[in-house]
C-alpha cells in the first residue's frame, strides 16, 4: 500500500518504528490542501499534523509501500481507534508530474491551529530534510510558530 507521510513520519526512524519493512519510493506533493496544526496531543505536547483542504495549497511529503500486514500498526499509531485521524485516500504528484494513489490520514475532530511542540516540529524538519524536500517548503516548515517548552 502507498503511504503519504507529511508530518513525524516523513522520518525514516520514526516511521520504522512502527512499520520495520517499509520501504521509500518517492518524495512528492498533495495539491490543493495545507499543513496545519488541528490536533492536540498530550504525548507530542502541542498541536499535531494534519492536511486540510485548501485551493491552490500543496502539502510536501514522503511516499513510502507500506506491506499490507504492518498498516495495521500505522492504524494504532494515528489512533484511528480513538478517532484522532482517520484514513483518506489521495492522489500526490511526483517530481516528474506523474500522480500516484495513496493513503494519508487526517484528522477527525478539528480544533483551531495549535501551536506545534519544538521537539516534535523539529521531527517533522529531519524527516523532510532527510528526504531532501524542495527547499522552500524546508524553509516554510522552518518558519512555523513552535511551543517553546514550558508554553
Amino acid at each position: 500500500m502507498k503511504y503519504f507521510a507529511y508530518g513525524s513520519n516523513m522520518s525514516w526512524e520514526e516511521l520504522r518504528a512502527w512499520c520495520p519493512n517499509a520501504e521509500f519510493v518517492t518524495i512528492a506533493r498533495l495539491p490543493n490542501y495545507r499543513l496545519d496544526f488541528t490536533r492536540h496531543s498530550r504525548r507530542r505536547q502541542g498541536g499535531v499534523a494534519d492536511v486540510v483542504p485548501s485551493s491552490g495549497d500543496e502539502v510536501w511529503g514522503v511516499v513510502y509501500d507500506i506491506p499490507s500486514d504492518e498498516l495495521a500498526a500505522l492504524d494504532r499509531k494515528e489512533g484511528i481507534a480513538k478517532d484522532a485521524y482517520r484514513r483518506l485516500h489521495v492522489r500526490v504528484t511526483e517530481p516528474s508530474g506523474q500522480r500516484v494513489r495513496a493513503l494519508t490520514y487526517t484528522v477527525v475532530h478539528k480544533v483551531p491551529t495549535e501551536l506545534p511542540s519544538e521537539r516534535y516540529l523539529d521531527l517533522i524538519l529531519k524527516g523532510a530534510r532527510e528526504r531532501r524536500l524542495p527547499a522552500e517548503y524546508v524553509r516554510k516548515l522552518e518558519q512555523i510558530e513552535r511551543r517553546r517548552s514550558g508554553d
